[in-house]
């Protein structure tokens, strides 16, 4: 489980210091204040993940790899936070609908991507992606007007990456595969610490973070074309992994209670050595070697926060 009892643990006694004595700080007072953030945006996302032929990665060492790129995503959702005095506990909840983008499968008969044998290119127009953030931190002031704020991060997210025909293509083209709807679920809990700076300049807040933790992925597949295969579940992957993100934004003040903001966040995640099985009609399981999955995402997010206060 990619949630440790220690991990649990730390997240608990976070939680618990919320409600413990906060001292005086020019930013926040000890008053306990909530706010609620309505948010939407945009992303350009990109998937990967390739197979050796065995599971000790013999020839072809990349037998075979499909990529998801140029994903054009729109994100929408909500994100509220609690504080007291220098304690904070936030939660979001972003949903992400897919506007276009391409694939492609290539499989390979030689090493290194060598002597292709098959190339197939299709459309990802309809994916889908949906993640629940906690984030439990503690505020220090530097100085009046800089604000370091670390924190710990539990991110829990599910994907589904479409695999359709190209939207160009109609039942004519000879490329056009009938009744093409396969896809790729990837469930790929991460957790780990990230380290904000903030900067006050008048009505104006400026932030920057990074972040790096670790990451456990869970994915299959369903090839629905392929009389071959198992149904819904083709093939599944399995593994761990890293992850890393970095981001900055602006906040404008537009009263005591209101900000509206604008924040761009980059996120990776890099998975290497993990396990691929493929499930067959005949009941055979073939396993070979995942050799690498790879996610990373640009996203600009637009959004106001409204404080209420006890």
């Amino acid at each position: 489980m990619f949630c440790t009892k220690r991990s649990i643990s730390i997240l608990l006694f976070f939680i618990y210091t919320l409600n413990s004595t906060a001292q005086d700080h020019p930013y926040v007072n000890k008053e306990v204040k909530t706010i609620i953030s309505p948010i939407n945006g945009l992303s350009f996302t990109h998937l990967q993940f390739n197979i050796a032929a065995t599971k000790d990665g013999g020839t072809p060492n990349i037998l075979s790899e499909i990529i998801w790129k140029k994903n054009l995503m729109y994100h929408y959702g909500v994100e509220s936070s609690l504080f007291y005095g220098q304690f904070n506990l936030s939660s979001s909840l972003i949903f992400g609908t897919g506007l276009s983008g391409d694939v492609t499968d290539t499989d390979y008969a030689e090493d290194n991507r060598t002597s292709p044998f098959f190339e197939g290119k299709y459309s990802s127009r309809t994916s889908s992606m949906k993640s629940i953030k906690i984030n439990v931190g503690y505020q220090l002031n530097v100085t009046k007007n800089f604000i370091i704020h670390p924190s710990f991060l539990l991110n829990l997210n599910w994907k589904k990456f479409m695999i359709l025909n190209s939207s160009h293509l109609n039942e004519s083209d000879d490329k056009y595969e009938l009744g093409l709807k396969s896809y790729y679920k990837m469930n790929d809990p991460n957790y780990g610490a990230r380290l904000n700076f903030n900067f006050l300049l008048d009505r104006f807040l400026l932030r920057n973070y990074f972040g790096a933790g670790l990451m456990n992925m869970r994915a299959y597949g369903n090839w629905n074309l392929r009389d071959d295969l198992k149904h819904p579940k083709s093939y599944e992957q399995s593994g761990n992994g890293w992850c890393l993100d970095i981001g900055s934004g602006i906040d404008f003040k537009l009263s005591s209670l209101s900000t509206m903001f604008i924040h761009y966040d980059y996120h990776y995640q890099n998975l290497k050595n993990g396990d691929d099985k493929l499930y067959r009609n005949d009941n055979k399981v073939l396993a070979t070697r995942l050799n690498e999955n790879i996610f990373h995402q640009h996203s600009i997010m637009i959004g106001a926060n409204f404080s209420l206060l006890r």
